[in-house]
C-alpha cells in the first residue's frame, strides 16, 4: 500500500531524470561539436602537412607502444610464464645459496690461512688468481690467448683482481688482529 502511494513520486523522479538526461546529452553533443570537432580538424590538417616520414614514425612508434603493453599483459596474465617465473626464482635463490656457501668457505680458508700464517694468508689470493688463470689459459689456450693479448683489457682484470685481493687480505688481518685481542 505505501509503494503504490509513493508510485507517482518515483516515476516524476524518472521522468525529470530522463529530461535531465536528454538536455546533459544535447550540452555534450554541442561542445563536442565546438571544441573537439575543431580541435581535431586542426590535428589532422597539421599531420598531414608532415613528411611522410614522421607520419610512418608516429603511427609505428603508437603501434609499438601498443603491441608491447599487449605483449606485456599477456606476460602478466600467462600460466605458463608464471611457472617459468617461480622456477627461475627457486633456480636463483638455489645459486646465491651456493655462492654464498662458497664465499664463506673461502672466508673460513683465509680465516684459518691467516691464524696460521699472516705472510701466506696475504698471498693466497693472489696465488689462487694465477692458478686460476694458469688452468684457464692450459684449458683454453686460443680464449686466453685472444684475452691476453689485449694489454688494456689485461691490466684492467689484474687490476680489479689486486684490489679484490687486497681488500680480502686486509679483511682477514683485521679479523686476524680482532681475534687476537
Amino acid at each position: 500500500e505505501e509503494s503504490a502511494l509513493r508510485a507517482p513520486e518515483v516515476w516524476e523522479a524518472c521522468q525529470d531524470v530522463v529530461r535531465h538526461s536528454v538536455g546533459l546529452v544535447a550540452s555534450v553533443a554541442q561542445l563536442v561539436r565546438l571544441v573537439v570537432g575543431p580541435a581535431v580538424l586542426a590535428g589532422s590538417r597539421r599531420l598531414s602537412r608532415q613528411p611522410w616520414p614522421w607520419i610512418a614514425a608516429e603511427v609505428g612508434a603508437a603501434v609499438v607502444v601498443f603491441v608491447a603493453s599487449r605483449v606485456r599483459r599477456w606476460l602478466r596474465r600467462s600460466p605458463t610464464i608464471k611457472a617459468l617465473v617461480r622456477k627461475y626464482r627457486s633456480l636463483r635463490g638455489a645459486y646465491e645459496r651456493k655462492v654464498a656457501a662458497l664465499r664463506r668457505s673461502y672466508a673460513n680458508l683465509l680465516a684459518n690461512v691467516a691464524h696460521k700464517s699472516r705472510l701466506l694468508a696475504f698471498f693466497l689470493p693472489h696465488v689462487i688468481f694465477v692458478a686460476v688463470v694458469l688452468t684457464l689459459r692450459r684449458l683454453f689456450p686460443r680464449s686466453s690467448r685472444t684475452l691476453w693479448s689485449s694489454p688494456q683489457l689485461c691490466a684492467a682484470i689484474l687490476v680489479v683482481r689486486l684490489f679484490g685481493a687486497d681488500a680480502a687480505a686486509a679483511a682477514v688481518e683485521s679479523s686476524s688482529k680482532s681475534s687476537s685481542k
